[in-house]
């Protein structure tokens, strides 16, 4: 499976500590002496056998940035995976499972080297340059030493922990796939006052008491319309699973408040015809649609739930159908919820943001012409 950049950007704007560590310049290896193969060895040993619930990652090429973004440097030169496999579990007590990748980002090629949680403890069978036989290396924060006598008693003990998935919640544009940025910016139009209902209503027939075939609330229904699609805006969700197993039976819950006259829709209504219509004016989300989306309107706050389902390591879940957002004043409104599963240990907060945008003007025909039945 390809490395996800999105994972690569989160991990970019972390520190260094028991599953992150950054290369500025790429391991000797192919024309290395034992000295500098030994700290390569010692680094993949002491991420195996780290305190840590996620899958470590060494980023080569990579320069760290302390409280910023580390920098992208890349390398000319990559590891070989199936040679560094052969380097160093032949040196082990026991196989460690790892992965050499190559990434290209920002137009140059950094080397990933990833090691999933797995059985521990791991040390060499006998001495290699300063390493010694038996020696249990750990990471310790961003350093790296020897295991004490209890910790490795507690590391055999306990076997391999069971990784918890850890996920990014994101606002997102359906339309291109892409995350929008937490405040979202929303630009919400109010055409009030609107256009008098009998605007759009046609001449009533001189010979016949009901027009047949007409929709007597059409004028009134196409003033609703464009006054709807100009103040509500529609943006999805998007959830990504940035860990290395399974998200089981994921779920969102989160409330927004409706302070400042935040308005919240799961549909807009149908564009209306002229003829009598035959199926309700409300369009409806699809049935059975994954992730399923519901929305309760909560006294003075609006309930905003999505189902994700299972959600596979590194997978990317959008809402099929967006949420419809509107607001007559100029508000930041917070969506604050936590994410349910059923191998979470915990809930795990989370929030997004909206900025509204407000603006006011009367409803004109031409802001209802592109909804008129022609």
């Amino acid at each position: 499976m390809p490395f996800e950049l999105e994972l690569l950007e989160t991990l970019l704007h972390e520190e260094e500590g028991a599953s992150l560590d950054f290369k500025a310049a790429q391991y000797p290896f192919d024309k290395a002496d034992i000295g500098q193969k030994a700290k390569l060895l010692k680094d993949i040993l002491a991420f195996t056998n780290s305190w840590r619930r996620a899958t470590a990652y060494i980023l080569i090429g990579v320069e760290e940035v302390k409280g910023k973004r580390s920098r992208i440097l890349g390398v000319t030169e990559h590891l070989d995976d199936a040679r560094l496999h052969q380097f160093v579990n032949g040196k082990t007590q026991r196989p460690v499972e790892f992965i050499y990748k190559i990434v290209q980002i920002e137009g140059v090629e950094i080397g990933v080297i990833e090691i999933p949680l797995q059985d521990r403890p791991v040390y060499l069978k006998k001495r290699y340059g300063d390493l010694g036989s038996s020696d249990v290396y750990i990471r310790d924060g961003s350093s790296t030493r020897v295991a004490t006598p209890d910790e490795i008693a507690k590391m055999g003990s306990q076997g391999v922990l069971e990784e918890t998935p850890q996920f990014s919640l994101d606002w997102a544009d359906l339309d291109s796939r892409t995350a929008l940025e937490s405040p979202c910016i929303l630009h919400s139009l109010a055409l009030f006052p609107p256009l008098p209902d009998d605007t759009f209503t046609p001449p009533r027939s001189a010979y016949l008491t009901v027009d047949i075939g007409r929709n007597p609330r059409y004028s009134e229904e196409v003033i609703w319309c464009t006054f709807e699609r100009a103040f509500f805006i529609g943006i999805g969700v998007k959830l990504y699973n940035k860990s290395g197993v399974l998200g089981k039976n994921i779920r969102f819950e989160g409330v927004l408040s409706k302070s400042g006259g935040v308005e919240v829709k799961e549909v807009l209504k149908s564009i209306p015809i002229e003829g009598i219509q035959t199926v309700p004016f409300d369009s409806m989300p699809l049935v059975g649609q994954k992730p399923e989306t519901h929305l309760e309107d909560r006294n003075d706050e609006w309930e905003i739930v999505v189902e994700f389902g299972d959600i596979r390591p590194r997978e990317t879940v959008w809402t099929t159908n967006p949420f419809w957002f509107g607001c007559a004043h100029p508000t930041l409104a917070k969506l604050e919820g936590q994410l349910f599963g059923d191998n979470l240990r915990e809930p795990t907060p989370c929030s997004l943001e909206i900025q509204f945008e407000a603006e006011q003007r009367p409803m004109t025909e031409v802001d209802a012409a592109p909804y008129l039945d022609q």
